[in-house]
């Protein structure tokens, strides 16, 4: 049996420790759905309080079968850093997977940055 909160937590310090830009990531939001016998919202609001984030982390706190090939979790969490994390499945089991900034993202600094080199000509 699988803690969501711990698991959780476990992600959010991986993440956190496997960053190699300067300033560390913190969670902007998130928005998981949780499985049981009816699908269940834990919602972590933009510029959310302590309160709000213990409150969302209250919601995970429950153990559950990660074995089972049903997705009990699903959901994304949203970093400061432009990258985010969803549920995905790796070696037939639903995990947390850290994820690049989306290419959207990436686009958008490109064209800042030859629009930046135009207004310098």
């Amino acid at each position: 049996m699988i803690n969501a909160k711990e698991e959780f937590l476990d992600h959010i310090e991986k993440v956190m420790l496997n960053n190699l830009q300067p300033t560390a990531p913190y969670i902007i939001k998130s928005i998981i759905l949780i499985g049981r016998k009816k699908w269940d919202l834990a919602v972590l609001p933009l510029k959310h309080s302590d309160e709000e984030f213990d409150r969302f982390l209250n919601i995970l706190n429950f153990e559950y079968d990660n074995k089972n090939h049903f997705q009990t979790i699903r959901g994304n969490i949203w970093f400061s850093n432009g990258t985010w994390s969803e549920r995905d499945i790796n070696n037939k089991v639903y995990t947390w997977q850290h994820k690049g900034p989306p290419l959207f993202n990436n686009i958008l600094h490109i064209c800042e940055n030859e629009l930046n080199l135009y207004k310098r000509t």
